[in-house]
């Protein structure tokens, strides 16, 4: 899965980065869209056709729609042993924020890292979104709280009683019937001790941590093309008597691929030896000119809990 991160350390790097400049054009689209809702004229009209709807007078400002956080599963860190850095996002009700892939309009938020030199940090986590119906489009993202989790591995020889100050530079879209972007320059200091101490987040970061897509362990996944507009995903369990799924739906990690509106249906087939089969019926996007040779995404599985895996498998032509 590719985030958009940048760490900055001495010397600034690019780590799996979406390239920024597409994140900042869009955010000035939106931003021209703001200016466009005071004027009135034709452009607002297809603002409207296309999904970004202008904002209104009476729009909240951006600050009472999101406040932004930096947080840690740790109250003091130690040298050399790993951490979880987190961007919290406080939303307000009835509005959203996006997902890596926001369906059929919005932005995902950007994070870059601001960390010391010598510190570490993985690959950021998005935890499976959430499906907001929009008239006849289809978002994804989240509602209400939204935790943006990275490990982070300090340098073994990093000073002890020497706090460290780390931040972050968040940028999102938020959206109801409009969508305002905004920012935030976000830092804070945690102290270097012999020994990690856990903060009182800890649990709430796990949690969030926990929606995060995980490999497909004993899920076997196929992908196939039904017919020239249909895309069929199928699921295997290679347990005897496995898991029995209530639903599934599929997010693509490209914005072009499905239909994101459309419903998934999901089909129990006959497995071998008892274990469970199902297919995953899915709508090709209409406007699409080219087929993928590869279908990634994540698959969330409700069963006797939630589970969401990380698919990425070569596209097969029947």
């Amino acid at each position: 899965m590719r985030a958009s991160i940048t760490i900055r350390t001495d010397k600034t790097r690019r780590v799996e980065s979406n390239r920024r400049a597409t994140r900042v054009a869009a955010i000035a689209l939106a931003s021209i869209v703001l200016h466009l809702a005071s004027t009135p004229s034709p452009f607002v009209a297809k603002a409207h056709a296309q999904g970004l709807a202008p904002a209104v007078p009476s729009t909240p400002s951006t600050e009472n729609l999101v406040r932004a956080e930096l947080v840690s599963d740790v109250a003091a860190m130690a040298p050399g042993r790993p951490f979880r850095l987190a961007v919290r996002l406080e939303i307000k009700d009835g509005w959203h924020v996006n997902w890596l892939n926001p369906g059929d309009a919005g932005l995902a938020p950007g994070v870059e890292w601001r960390l010391p030199k010598g510190f570490k940090t993985a690959v950021m986590c998005w935890p499976y979104p959430s499906r907001f119906p929009t008239g006849p489009m289809v978002i994804y993202g989240y509602a209400k709280e939204l935790f943006l989790v990275t490990d982070v591995t300090p340098p073994a020889d990093l000073p002890i009683d020497t706090p460290v100050e780390l931040g972050a530079e968040v940028t999102w879209l938020a959206c109801e019937e409009a969508c305002i972007p905004g920012s935030a320059s976000l830092s804070f200091r945690i102290p270097v001790e012999s020994r990690a101490r856990a903060s009182d987040v800890s649990p709430r970061i796990d949690a969030w941590r926990a929606r995060c897509p995980g490999p497909a362990g004993a899920w076997g996944v196929d992908a196939s093309l039904g017919d020239q507009a249909t895309l069929l995903i199928d699921l295997q369990t290679a347990e005897e008597g496995g898991a029995t799924l209530n639903s599934a739906y599929f997010y693509p990690y490209e914005p072009g691929v499905i239909e994101h509106a459309a419903a998934q249906p999901l089909s129990v087939l006959e497995g071998p030896r008892g274990r469970s089969a199902y297919q995953l019926r899915l709508e090709l996007w209409r406007m699409s000119t080219t087929i993928p040779d590869r279908i990634r995404g994540i698959l969330v599985m409700e069963s006797t809990g939630t589970r969401a895996i990380e698919v990425d498998v070569p596209l097969r032509k029947r």
